[in-house]
């Protein structure tokens, strides 16, 4: 959930952390700049990407960034994630 700051909004995670499972029809979005610049990706290429970010992140390649590890998700009925999309951040 994001919370403001005098600077800025930043997202915090609540709650026990929880496993989650891709739908099988899931729709993966990665950043490719400020604002809503968005490119429909499928899931495995948003995984690598973030775990790009995570473990070499000078193997990220324009147009994209790491922009903070941040994904906003939502989940279907079933509780899976059937919308993930990186969350751009300077």
């Amino acid at each position: 959930m994001p919370v403001c700051t005098p600077n800025d909004w930043i997202y915090h995670g609540q709650g026990k952390a929880k496993y989650y499972l891709f739908a099988e029809d899931v729709k993966a979005e990665l950043a490719t700049g400020s604002g809503t610049s968005m490119k429909s990706v499928p899931v495995g290429e948003l995984w690598m990407h973030a775990g790009d970010c995570m473990t070499n992140p000078g193997a990220v390649k324009a147009p994209y960034s790491c922009s903070g590890n941040i994904y906003d998700i939502t989940l279907d009925s079933q509780g899976e994630i059937d919308h993930i999309k990186e969350i751009w951040h300077p």
